[in-house]
């Protein structure tokens, strides 16, 4: 990471069995430290709008919504009411 820039990404997967057990929220933590003593400014997450029990999980770690993509998996997006969602996190 640079300075005051993103320029990291990071891949996050809670198996099923797994989940509600605060494993998420605890990798969540570690990230947003490393992050932070690299000098980055802000943590940003992506999701489908579809992806309920995910924007859950970014919304319950204190992430907002601040960004959406109309076309970040297809031109046909908005018909097919999956859209990008950006979530971010000032650090």
């Amino acid at each position: 990471m640079k300075n005051g820039t993103i320029d990291a990404r990071l891949g996050v997967l809670v198996k099923a069995k797994y989940r509600g057990l605060g494993i998420g929220s605890i990798l969540m933590k570690h990230a947003m430290k490393v992050a932070k003593e690299n000098g980055a400014r802000m943590l940003v997450l992506e999701t489908q709008s579809c992806n309920v029990p995910t924007m859950n999980f970014y919304l319950h770690n204190r992430f907002r919504l601040i960004g959406f993509d109309l076309a970040a998996y297809s031109n046909e997006d908005v018909e097919k009411k999956e859209v990008g969602l950006d979530f971010g996190l000032v650090l």
